[in-house]
């Protein structure tokens, strides 16, 4: 393909003694892809930009070039949220030194965790770490097991399947698909809330019911992401030590 508006000055910033360019209408034109088999999911393939430059500084000539950090060149919307998968994975785990564009298949939970509280923590808005809660409920959603006291074993393994590629249990969408919806949602429509601790967000059903038994005030309701839709918030709701559940 071609890269349309590919070329800008280099300017020297005086004040932190660094050059850099701004390319702020980058255009891929008429690109195809090569030698692609017809099983491979476009949203997995990743692709780099390499930047360069030449200058001279009185007798010196100087070339340099840098590569991008991976992108991924999709042609419909139906392939964003795959996507943002595999730009995830690779910016979460891809180690020092690798050959383009190499990155484990499986990395350790207590890694996955943290990668995936500071991902729904830097969305736009969003500026709250999941809590150890959370995550718990976030395992055993992923694993499709419960694990007792909120304890997850430390030589737990998630794989690059499991996070994006198979569907959970009695669903038609993925753990991945399932919680990039609820970070966008959380992100678009109740921001502050989320930072002041007043939507429970990722938290089991079961634990819900739990911590409207214990409560005494007749009305108290807690929100958390729907298991069975995309992008949805239950509202559940202790009246007469029954449970309501409003989406």
């Amino acid at each position: 393909g071609n890269i349309l508006n590919g070329e800008s000055d280099l300017k020297f910033n005086n004040s932190t003694n660094q050059m850099s360019a701004s390319f702020s209408s980058l255009k891929l034109d008429g690109f195809k892809r090569p030698g692609k088999k017809s099983s491979e999911n476009v949203a997995d393939e990743k692709f780099a930009l390499l930047f360069e430059t030449e200058f001279t500084v009185g007798d010196m000539s100087f070339k340099l070039q840098i590569m991008s950090v991976p992108i991924v060149v999709i042609v419909h919307g139906s392939q964003e949220v795959q996507a943002y998968a595999t730009i995830f994975w690779d910016n979460s785990f891809a180690e020092l030194n690798r050959s383009p564009f190499a990155v484990p298949d499986q990395v350790s939970w207590t890694k996955f965790s943290q990668a995936l509280s500071q991902k729904f923590r830097f969305k736009d808005k969003v500026f709250r770490d999941l809590t150890s809660e959370n995550l718990h409920c976030l395992a055993e959603k992923l694993f499709k097991e419960p694990f007792p006291n909120g304890v997850v074993p430390n030589d737990i393994t998630v794989t690059w399947s499991a996070f994006c590629k198979e569907n959970l249990p009695d669903r038609q969408f993925s753990f991945w698909e399932w919680f990039y919806a609820a970070m966008r949602l959380t992100n678009d429509y109740f921001p502050l809330l989320w930072e002041e601790g007043l939507v429970f967000g990722f938290i089991s059903k079961k634990r819900v019911e739990e911590y409207l038994l214990e409560c005494q005030m007749q009305g108290t309701f807690i929100l958390r992401f729907s298991d069975s839709e995309l992008g949805k918030v239950q509202l559940l709701c202790s009246v007469d030590s029954q449970f309501v559940i409003l989406i």
